[in-house]
């Protein structure tokens, strides 16, 4: 499957048995009762192939559970800011919508946006780009800052995307 960095690994027995214990490696070999033993959650940073089996005294080993896990620790892409699908201007005079592309490995989940600070909007439909309404009736005349930020699906939080514009 796939998850964020720090993804957190639990495994257990369905069948647990007195004297039983979990094997496993993560370069993708057949575990052994000379492989690690399991003792506690397994963190990791990277695509792996986990393979687990349990040994116990006087018991056949367990068949050997197969997880691939895919890590996505790279951050979304934002780039493209636009007004009304134009390159976003310095000077906003008129109600529109602003929009901006995110990519990410794993996919966009959402993109929040915010005004000095609070929010605007968020939007989770990609097929357009990641768009959202701004009516300038809303918004003093002056400089303002505008921020998009991008969630991806595995629910990581990434660096904000910033922008000085002002309205008049």
């Amino acid at each position: 499957g796939l998850y964020g960095d720090n993804a957190s690994i639990v495994l257990s027995s369905i069948a647990p048995l007195t004297g039983a214990r979990i094997y496993y490696t993560l370069d993708g070999t057949d575990p052994s009762s000379s492989s690690v033993l399991y003792t506690s959650p397994i963190v990791l940073h990277q695509a792996t192939t986990l393979k687990a089996r349990t040994y116990g005294a006087d018991l056949h080993p367990s068949g050997i559970l197969v997880a691939n896990y895919v890590i996505d620790n790279a951050a979304p892409e934002l780039s493209g800011l636009t007004f009304n699908g134009a390159a976003f201007p310095a000077v906003l005079t008129a109600s529109g919508t602003i929009g901006i592309n995110a990519t990410d490995t794993s996919g966009i989940r959402r993109v929040d946006f915010t005004l000095d600070g609070q929010s605007l909007a968020s939007d989770s439909i990609a097929a357009d780009g990641f768009t959202v309404p701004f009516e300038i009736g809303n918004v003093i005349d002056g400089s303002h800052v505008l921020t998009a930020q991008a969630t991806d699906m595995t629910g990581l939080v990434y660096p904000v995307f910033s922008t000085d514009f002002v309205v008049a």
